[in-house]
């Protein structure tokens, strides 16, 4: 098995001959790997672990029209439905299941996103790094209102 970051919180993994993407996504300015749209193109097994913006944006582009399969839960599975012709390709998957994709076991676990809290929140603020990306609040607004 071998397992590649990819930036952020997405990463391929590929075993048993199979390539799967988890949670491809859209980098900011500043961010510590760039990747583009292309680079998530040839990778037909797509996962996304949660609904934030930062990982579905890319989504619809990749499944619009293509041979793509995407597992996720409920609420971006409906997200990703406003923005792409996927039909039958998004696979609605729920903590618990379990299933496989060619000889790679899949278990779906239940998750819990980081609780933000003011001490972190305020140490953000005040690092500087409002003002060096401020060109990415504007990508922030657009897509938060896209992805809510």
């Amino acid at each position: 098995m071998k397992i590649t970051w990819l930036g952020n919180a997405s990463i391929l993994l590929e075993a048993a001959g199979e390539q799967i993407l988890f949670d491809p996504f859209a980098e900011l300015i500043g961010g510590e790997n760039p990747v583009t749209l292309e680079e998530f193109e040839p990778y037909s097994t797509i996962f996304a672990t949660h609904g934030h913006f930062d990982h579905l944006y890319f989504v619809p582009d990749l499944m619009d029209g293509q041979d793509r399969t995407l597992f996720c839960t409920e609420t971006p599975a409906e997200t990703v439905e406003q923005f792409a012709d996927a039909g039958d390709r998004i696979v609605r998957v729920r903590p618990g299941d379990r299933f496989r994709l060619g000889e790679v076991a899949v278990h779906v676990y239940q998750g819990r996103h980081i609780r933000q809290n003011p001490g972190y929140l305020l140490r953000i603020l005040l690092s500087g790094r409002i003002p060096r990306y401020f060109r990415n609040l504007w990508f922030i607004q657009y897509a938060h209102r896209r992805f809510p």
